[in-house]
């Protein structure tokens, strides 16, 4: 091959290759974009809240299923970065960009739904957007920072106020009939002097206890839905008070005076009701003075129910306490009823004096049920007088017999 002819070939080898480089680049170009394009949501329709069904658009959603060899199905909601686990979409249209979740609360993602709506409030503003299970959420135009953030409700108003009236009126009902009747007043333990019953221990722990599990229920059905809230060691709490209640009361009763006894010893209605910390002092003092087992079972109730109020306020469940806690608890309220046991505590009726033995046939028989205990030895005295002059009177009027 000459000289001039290789030049020419190796001219045209060399514009073959600049040609395959010039159709590639714009080729290179075009599918980069393509490969590229990264989804984001662009919009929500509902509001974030429990049970809830929500639609969210989404730009480049069907370039994304096909580049990354995705599947929308398999993509959840992502709330102030975590994600909703469990939450995959109920419908899903790759054309038209749209996503539509139905929201739930689950054993998979019940963690982020606890920290998305505690501590309780009506609604706050997240930022939101979707993604992988396992993976980073899309762009997004509720991001931080932003002035557009996704809306979550955690309570709905109308709700609120209706479980709000429901709590006010039982406890104001409540507190009538605390302040007007013996509905925490422990019938069997008057004061010293008679002029009023003391309040009982174990029926205000009782009411207290009735109170939080009521008001607890109902915050956590408002804030996720759930009605399933109650526990064991709820229940068990519930029963060692409502027990401690019923064996007070139960002892009181065996110990106590007779009904005939109890009706001579009611309040004197003519006394002003006790003040409030004088009430407040019932609770840790019997008729003989302050009780160390009344002590520490206010005590232990105070630091169950600070600790009970905590957990529900911020993890929205009631605490499951465990095992020895229950027994502590038991062991207290036991302790609490035992003293009142016969010939251990202070629940003992007065003791009376025996009868007198019976009168001779034709004489008036002593009164003896009316003897109290606290006669001086004048008025005993000037009992054992009177009942020699009647016994010489009876003699007296006997007829004798003829010599």
């Amino acid at each position: 091959m000459d000289t001039p002819s290789f030049l020419a070939f190796g001219a045209m080898a060399i514009a073959w290759l600049l040609g395959l480089l010039g159709v590639a680049a714009p080729l290179d170009v075009q599918a980069q974009p393509l490969h590229n394009q990264a989804p984001v949501v662009l919009e929500i329709e509902g509001d974030i809240e429990p049970d809830a069904l929500i639609r969210v658009k989404v730009s480049g959603l069907q370039e994304w299923a096909d580049s990354e060899r995705q599947s929308a199905w398999r993509l959840v909601p992502h709330v102030d970065g975590r994600p909703l686990k469990g939450s995959y979409p109920s419908g899903v249209s790759l054309r038209e960009g749209w996503l539509q979740f139905h929201l739930r609360i689950t054993q998979d993602n019940e963690i982020g739904w606890v920290d998305l709506l505690s501590p309780p409030a009506f609604e706050r503003f997240v930022a939101f957007s979707v993604g992988p299970e396992q993976g980073d959420a899309f762009a997004s135009r509720y991001h931080d920072g932003s002035d557009r953030l996704a809306r979550v409700i955690v309570i709905r108003p109308g709700w609120a106020a209706t479980a709000a009236v429901l709590v006010v009126a039982c406890a104001l009902g409540f507190a009538y009939l605390a302040k007007h009747t013996r509905l925490l007043l422990d019938t069997a333990d008057l004061g010293a002097d008679g002029s009023r019953p003391r309040l009982s221990l174990a029926k205000v722990q009782f009411a207290l206890w009735f109170f939080a599990i009521f008001t607890s229920f109902l915050v956590i059905w408002l804030t996720t839905g759930r009605t399933d809230s109650l526990n064991s060691s709820v229940l068990a709490i519930l029963g060692i008070s409502s027990g401690t209640a019923l064996g007070e009361s139960f002892l009181r009763n065996a110990n106590g005076a007779t009904s005939a006894q109890r009706t001579e010893r009611q309040a004197d209605p003519s006394r002003p009701p006790a003040q409030f910390w004088a009430q407040m002092k019932d609770l840790a003092c019997d008729a003989h003075g302050a009780s160390i087992y009344r002590f520490q079972a206010l005590a232990w109730t105070a630091v169950l129910l600070v600790t009970f109020a905590s957990q529900v306020y911020f993890d929205l469940s009631m605490p499951v306490f465990g095992s020895e806690l229950l027994y502590l608890l038991g062991l207290s309220s036991g302790t609490y009823i035992a003293q009142g046991v016969p010939g251990t505590g202070k629940w003992h009726a007065p003791v009376m004096p025996p009868p007198a033995s019976a009168a001779p046939p034709g004489m008036p028989s002593p009164d003896t049920t009316t003897s109290p205990p606290q006669d001086t030895g004048k008025e005993a005295n000037a009992r054992l007088a009177g009942l020699a002059q009647r016994m010489r009177s009876a003699e007296a009027d006997q007829p004798r017999a003829p010599p």
